[in-house]
């Protein structure tokens, strides 16, 4: 009897012995599932939320949230890469796309992305330096804004491109076909969008280059299909202080002519670090309506990717002039 107990006790102090090894062997087995999928995923998101007043708006002020935004940044092997990102206050797919860097000077993407157009178009709104973000005549000649041209397409399109870059990315260049009907939307016609661009730089602190979409589209305003091409010529100056950007764009549509630009000044950390300062001039003529715009604005930026913005705008269109104040935070990781 007294062996039976012996060996018992023996087993329980042997069972009690093991059973804190494995929690931590659980521990292990989770952490390496975590690290394990953390090298092929890693999940970002922003969301842009404020008030703005608009002088001639009903009604004229109002709170609103602008944008909810996920992605995904896939990594199989370090050459193929891909992402999907999805709008979660508007309900809506904005990219899914699969690229593949075979070597630094050659690359090829396909699916669903930003257009390769204009030095403006490519860049995401959490590095734009004003609220109203994108100039007029960007939203009109490659963001749809303008009904001929994608309508509320945010830029982007289905397609495929080839991209690289030579001389340590002092040379950059997209060539790409698109359908030319905007994200989330079949093709209108058996016709190809196709999109070039190319940008340079001579020395570091200066990016210069052009960009060109020759299609067509398809509205019935036009008659049918109609011939489609858009034109930009961009150039940018970087400093620690200073960033200027500006750009010039001129668009065909069938028989109509636009055309139209923007210059962007921003001073950075003015007085106190994170504090920028910028100003924007806008200039559009599209189907024989001129307007102008003038903005001016500030950021705080309190924590990497995440600022408190404030912006006046005032616009001229049809011979009238409208005021606007806008505020927003940014939340980003």
């Amino acid at each position: 009897m007294s062996l039976l107990i012996a060996v018992a006790l023996t087993l329980g102090v042997a069972a009690g012995a093991q059973e804190p090894e494995q929690a931590p062997e659980r521990e292990n087995k989770v952490t390496k599932v975590v690290n394990s999928w953390s090298k092929h995923f890693q999940f970002h998101g922003y969301m842009l939320a404020g008030w703005q007043y608009r002088e001639h708006a009903n009604p004229s002020n109002e709170f609103l949230i602008n944008k909810v935004i996920l992605f995904t940044d896939i990594t199989v092997i370090p050459r193929l890469t891909g992402r999907v990102m999805f709008s979660v206050n508007k309900a809506s797919l904005l990219e899914a796309w699969a690229a593949y860097q075979v070597v630094p000077e050659f690359g090829v993407k396909i699916g669903q992305f930003k257009t390769p157009f204009s030095m403006e178009n490519p860049y995401s709104p959490t590095v734009l330096e004003l609220i109203t973000e994108n100039g007029l005549v960007t939203q009109h000649m490659v963001m749809g804004a303008d009904s001929l041209m994608m309508p509320g397409c945010t830029g982007r399109d289905i397609g495929i491109t080839v991209y690289g870059s030579f001389w340590r990315g002092r040379v950059n260049y997209d060539l790409a076909l698109m359908n030319g009907a905007g994200r989330n939307c079949s093709d209108i016609n058996n016709a190809k969008d196709f999109v070039a661009r190319l940008s340079v730089r001579p020395v570091s602190m200066l990016e210069v280059g052009g960009s060109v979409i020759v299609g067509r589209g398809s509205h019935p305003s036009m008659g049918g299909r109609f011939k489609r091409n858009r034109y930009a010529a961009s150039a940018q100056l970087t400093t620690k202080p200073v960033v200027l950007r500006a750009e010039y764009m001129w668009g065909v549509d069938g028989d109509k002519h636009s055309d139209g630009g923007y210059a962007m000044l921003n001073l950075k950390n003015v007085g106190v670090r994170g504090l920028d300062l910028a100003a924007t001039a806008d200039h559009l003529r599209a189907r024989g309506v001129v307007t102008n715009r003038v903005s001016a604005g500030a950021s705080y930026w309190f924590y990497p990717g995440c600022r408190l913005q404030l912006e006046y705008s005032h616009s001229h269109a049809y011979h009238v002039g409208s005021n606007a104040v806008y505020a927003q935070v940014q939340l980003a990781f």
